[in-house]
């Protein structure tokens, strides 16, 4: 068994044979690194309102973020459980490559955005938080409008 991970992955004979053979040691590194990837934005994904209280930004953000990162990990995972089966077609490596590459896409993005996109995106947050605080909150129950007011009333009679 041959453990050159690199020697097939210039291999374009390689990426599409539909029955790869056993997948090498790497691949176990690969499911649990998804594991822990998807524990994680299991956890962000349905906890982010505690994780993240009063903070609308981070709160919008973990959701698009976590649910990116379920995608991800959940499909890889998928992907090398049908390697580890060995399903024909379904343990293709270009499945598996195009998985990895979408996810160091995602990486980068997420890295881009942090850095260049976030600043600007909390300053015009915080901002618009600022200006909130100084208009007025309607009052429940009532309306500035007239007629509102008298259904309002009239639904009290009933």
């Amino acid at each position: 068994m041959s453990f050159d991970i690199f020697a097939n992955l210039v291999n374009p004979r390689h990426w599409f044979n539909p029955e790869p053979g056993a997948p090498t040691p790497i691949f176990l590194a690969f499911a649990v690194v998804g594991l822990v990837v998807f524990v994680l934005a299991a956890t962000i994904r349905w906890r982010r309102r505690l994780l993240f209280a009063g903070d609308g930004l981070k709160i919008r953000l973990a959701k698009r973020g976590s649910e990116i990162a379920l995608w991800l990990s959940g499909i890889s995972l998928f992907l090398i459980l049908m390697r580890y089966a060995r399903v024909p077609y379904l343990s293709t490596p270009i499945l598996f490559y195009l998985t990895v590459l979408t996810a160091l896409g995602f990486i980068a993005f997420g890295i881009y955005y942090f850095t260049q996109r976030y600043p600007l995106a909390r300053a015009e947050y915080e901002a618009q938080r600022e200006r909130a605080r100084y208009l007025p909150t309607p009052r429940r129950g009532r309306s500035s409008s007239p007629r509102a007011s008298r259904q309002h009333a009239a639904a009290r009679r009933r």
